[in-house]
């Protein structure tokens, strides 16, 4: 059932920054609305993945205004699990809670995103590389990603992330990771965990990395 703008407010106190289909399009800077009936229209369906999607208001917006067109599956996965009130299954939204550090779909996705929510992963790259491999053959994986919190052993991470990213298959320009198919990408990285990885509420943390032996970009 739609949910009025107050009751929006009322669920955990305050509005989520991406309560709207359209907050969500412009935080990624991509038409999710148009991407996703064109596809539904022309191939008989379309499957989203929200990554760290928090409440899930923004899904819910999508799942109102796209439920009328036959095929669309949309699934909004969160550790914290502090989903919006919904029927499991409306208008094909599902919210399933679940480490994400761990937690791998049962299908793949024409559209995959994270638009909010990634600063707080620790192995955040590990998860864009499984993530692009959970696409269909020509999905698109959208994933914002701030490199002020990535640390490189030795290294500077915002010149070198976006170096391996790229040749990796991935797509790295201004704080989006981009990409185009369903992928394999090896990240010539270890992971060596993250400072405040124990907190709750989103808060970004620093992940740090180790370059592995052969692994510098040319």
């Amino acid at each position: 059932m739609p949910l009025d703008s107050d009751s929006r407010q009322n669920v955990g106190g305050s509005v989520h920054t991406g309560a709207t289909l359209d907050a969500m399009s412009a935080a990624l800077g991509f038409n999710l609305h148009g991407f996703l009936e064109f596809r539904a229209r022309t191939r008989g369906g379309a499957a989203w993945l929200d990554l760290c999607c928090g409440s899930g208001w923004g899904l819910i917006d999508a799942a109102e205004r796209l439920g009328s067109i036959d095929g669309i599956s949309i699934q909004g996965v969160d550790p914290m699990a502090s989903f919006a009130p919904w029927v499991a299954g409306t208008h094909g939204l599902t919210f399933t809670a679940g480490a994400i550090a761990s937690w791998k779909p049962a299908r793949d996705f024409d559209l995959i995103t994270c638009a909010r929510g990634l600063d707080a992963v620790g192995d955040r790259l590990g998860l864009i590389a499984r993530a692009a491999g959970w696409l269909v053959a020509d999905g698109v994986l959208l994933a914002n990603l701030d490199l002020s919190h990535l640390k490189m052993v030795g290294r500077p991470a915002s010149l070198w992330v976006p170096r391996l990213l790229e040749r990796a298959g991935l797509e790295y320009d201004r704080r989006q990771v981009r990409c185009r198919g369903r992928k394999q990408p090896q990240l010539p990285l270890t992971y060596l965990g993250a400072s405040g990885e124990a907190a709750v509420g989103g808060r970004a943390v620093t992940a740090r990395y180790r370059l592995e032996a052969g692994g510098r970009p040319e």
